[in-house]
């Protein structure tokens, strides 16, 4: 509704996007040596469809700092785990 005349500006809201939630626990995958390698894995598994949160310490990642030296840690949805590690296994020091 218009705040001056009351009257109203669409005439049907749109629906709401229901964003998909899941209680699956997250699991490590990997370490990289660094962020920037870090986000290339992930722009590895989001391009086979996999969504990772990546970590450094006990903070995410994308904060201020030295980014070439942190290792930081990948980690997936627990029933994405074994496709994450065969994706990522290339690229994973042994």
């Amino acid at each position: 509704m218009c705040p001056n005349d009351e009257v109203p500006l669409v005439a049907t809201l749109p629906p709401l996007e229901k964003k998909s939630r899941t209680d699956e626990p997250l699991e490590y995958v990997a370490t990289a040596p660094n962020e920037i390698i870090a986000k290339m894995w992930e722009g590895l598994l989001k391009e086979r469809g996999i969504t990772s949160l990546l970590t450094a310490g006990d903070a995410a990642v994308g904060g201020y700092g030295p980014i070439l030296s942190v290792p930081v840690k990948i980690h997936v949805l627990a029933s994405k785990v074994k496709h994450a590690k065969k994706i990522l296994a290339p690229y994973i020091e042994k």
